[in-house]
């Protein structure tokens, strides 16, 4: 359960990042 918590927590935080950067590119242009 552990492992797949922290799975689950890195997924979410890289999704987070990878949304906000679309959304900067996005801004940018």
């Amino acid at each position: 359960m552990e492992i797949t918590a922290t799975i689950d927590g890195k997924v979410k935080i890289v999704t987070e990042a990878s949304v906000r950067r679309h959304l900067k590119l996005e801004d940018s242009e």
